[in-house]
């Protein structure tokens, strides 16, 4: 009786358990620039669906100064060999805008829409959608 109920409820318990084990993590934070006392950290992350296996690149910041800081620059992405928002328009969604109160961590995370905390890089099962190549935080101030 005993091992009629145990075995199905601990066969349940790691079924869901690894149905929220979604997203996976495939890397740690990595420092790819500072400016300013700002650590700028990039991590790629990927989530699965039941249809797709999607790769994301989330941002970091960390404001190591005791001061607010405020920060201004252009995302250029690069799919492949071509940029994709190098030539837009000043005021374009690449165009960002970052206020970090002294000492703060800023993270950003899947829920977020923002381009400056999340990219949406590639899906990994379609051999047909190219992925970003490379990105530039670029007339940064």
């Amino acid at each position: 009786m005993f091992k009629k109920i145990f075995i199905p409820s601990i066969l349940a318990i790691l079924v869901l358990t690894a149905m929220t084990i979604r997203p996976t993590d495939s890397t740690d934070w990595t420092k790819f620039k500072e400016h300013k006392g700002v650590e700028f950290y990039q991590k790629k992350v990927v989530k699965k669906t039941d249809e797709n296996k999607q790769s994301y690149i989330l941002f970091k910041y960390v404001n190591t100064t005791d001061r607010e800081v405020n920060l201004r620059w252009r995302l250029n992405i690069w799919i492949g060999d071509q940029c994709r928002s190098c030539d837009l328009p000043q005021g374009s969604e690449y165009d960002m805008e970052l206020h970090l109160d002294a000492g703060e961590t800023l993270a950003g995370t899947l829920e977020d829409d923002d381009k400056k905390l999340k990219l949406r890089n590639k899906i990994l099962n379609k051999d047909s959608f190219r992925g970003i190549s490379k990105f530039k935080f670029e007339n940064l101030e």
